[in-house]
């Protein structure tokens, strides 16, 4: 299994822009929050992560990837 990365590339700078992956913002702020509290991820976090991940359906997902296409136009 592999983990998707958006990687926004400048063929004129030859220079990265943005990078979006591997999870979405919110989960990424969950889990850092969860690890500052509790020093390591515990299985029922993670099965909490899942149960967000399938209530979610991907909205946040889409809402970082257009934030990040739309902040990126020339």
């Amino acid at each position: 299994m592999s983990i998707p990365k958006l990687i926004i590339f400048d063929n004129d700078t030859q220079e990265v822009i943005n990078v979006w992956g591997s999870s979405p913002s919110t989960v990424l702020q969950m889990t850092k929050d969860f690890k500052a509290k509790h020093e390591t991820l515990t299985p029922q976090f993670k099965k909490e992560i899942q149960v967000w991940y399938n209530q979610n359906k991907g909205k946040c997902i889409v809402g970082d990837l257009v934030k990040i296409i739309t902040t990126n136009k020339p």
